[in-house]
């Protein structure tokens, strides 16, 4: 008769087997690499104690701002652009990664396939998150002995 695993070992086990994530994290990094690589934020400015701007810019090319604001939720991110006097929101979307914002921006000037592209990268991490989140739930529960 084979022996039982305690609960704490069994649970300890499963919950290191979350680590393909991290693997297929680094393969979509990979992939998407020359896109990233592409998109740099050169300007930092502080706007106030819980407001951040960045630059936005893609193979040279300047796209806009890109604004972390720090809530009691976390941090969201909006797509701002350069009217000639100052910066301001080019919708009330807020996005909850600084890439959906910059996505937005090249909606804005009309890059298509750099918008697309990175609608393709958001939803392959954000898949890898929602599987990995719910592997780790049902990991919880296990855990709790709320699984049996």
């Amino acid at each position: 008769m084979g022996k039982k695993a305690t609960p704490s070992t069994s649970g300890q086990t499963t919950l290191r087997q979350i680590g393909w994530a991290d693997d297929e994290l680094a393969m979509i990094q990979d992939q998407y690499s020359s896109l990233l690589d592409s998109i740099h934020f050169p300007i930092y400015v502080p706007v106030a104690h819980d407001i951040n701007d960045y630059q936005v810019v893609v193979n040279g090319k300047d796209y806009g701002f890109v604004r972390e604001n720090t809530t009691e939720n976390g941090k969201e991110y909006r797509a701002m652009a350069d009217n000639g006097k100052y910066i301001e929101p080019i919708s009330g979307v807020f996005h909850n990664s600084p890439m959906g914002a910059v996505c937005e921006l090249a909606r804005h000037h009309h890059d298509i396939g750099l918008a697309s592209r990175l609608d393709d990268y958001i939803i392959a991490v954000c898949n890898v998150q929602q599987l990995a989140s719910a592997q780790l739930k049902a990991n919880v529960k296990d855990l709790l002995g709320m699984g049996r």
